[in-house]
């Protein structure tokens, strides 16, 4: 039995077909939950993105000790255990967080791809890239960080040609490539770590336009300040935003579906444990508030 793990960050469950919602197109991902073992009541544990990547990669409780921090040395993990029983292994992922040599994250796998610069990752450093920050941002007079982010994240991305550029696109096409090479040599695991749908919320088109309101006249607010929504955004500015979120969830099932149906052609799909979730939602409003901010609980 082969095992493949697919996370996209900040999913948010209520966005996706297969737990009720109406209005957003997720057809492959409900496809796979038609077939699937669904999880109604699964929480998220040891919030935000590292402290929960623990969780999965130890199965441990990482809340509320230790935070956001590298594996221990101490720290049994699963790609371990399954490279100690003959498992090949290799993990893919856009985490720009994961990549850090200290934080320990490739610990069991015998190959790993990181594939750079999603949001504020450091990884373009030509300054001279011209980028026109202000049509995507909004800010409030006191932001120090995520100007400077989205600046970054606007050269990063700035040779992209279209969809199959995007980060989602390049994880699911570099897992299939490590797949058609290596699938006769089994067992196997995969763990295809996507950020997407995290912000910046810029999906392409024809995502970028798939739900918002034709008659907005602002901005692409694309990475939104964190905090209160009250005084900052408008009712159609956080629609807007909500919009463009969900644009990007569907970016993300076509290109898993994309993933699946290419898993299935090479006659993995029935002897492959296949486990797709996320490591937390994202705020839209709710309480007030917008992205991941105080209050922390």
């Amino acid at each position: 039995m082969n095992v493949i793990m697919i996370i996209n960050d900040s999913m948010r469950q209520d966005h996706l077909g297969c737990y009720g919602n109406a209005w957003i197109k997720t057809p492959n991902l409900d496809n796979f939950a038609r077939a699937s073992a669904v999880f109604d009541y699964a929480y998220s544990e040891g919030l935000p993105t590292v402290p929960t990547r623990t969780t999965f990669f130890t199965g441990r409780f990482t809340f509320p000790f230790r935070g956001w921090q590298r594996l221990e040395p101490t720290d049994l993990l699963l790609a371990e255990i399954l490279w100690n029983r003959g498992f090949q292994s290799a993990m893919v992922t856009d985490v720009y967080h994961l990549h850090k040599p200290t934080m320990a994250f490739e610990r069991g796998f015998d190959y790993t791809k990181h594939i750079r610069g999603h949001e504020g990752d450091p990884f373009v450093v030509d300054p001279n890239i011209p980028v026109d920050v202000d049509k995507y941002y909004k800010g409030d007079g006191k932001d120090t960080s995520v100007k400077a982010q989205l600046t970054q994240y606007l050269r990063n991305i700035h040779h992209w040609k279209g969809e199959e550029d995007t980060f989602v696109a390049q994880v699911m096409k570099e897992g299939l490539g490590w797949l058609e090479k290596h699938r006769k040599r089994d067992p196997f695991l995969l763990w295809l770590d996507c950020f997407d749908p995290h912000e910046p919320w810029d999906p392409p088109a024809p995502y970028n336009r798939m739900y918002t309101d034709p008659n907005y006249k602002g901005k692409d607010i694309i990475h939104p300040l964190p905090g209160k929504v009250e005084g900052y955004l408008s009712p159609e500015e956080l629609n807007h935003v909500k919009k463009l979120y969900a644009g990007k969830v569907s970016l993300c099932d076509r290109w898993v579906g994309f993933f699946l149906d290419e898993v299935r052609r090479m006659g993995l799909f029935d002897n492959t444990l296949i486990i797709y979730t996320s490591d937390h939602g994202e705020p839209f409003g709710e309480h007030g508030y917008i992205k991941k901010s105080e209050p922390g609980l």
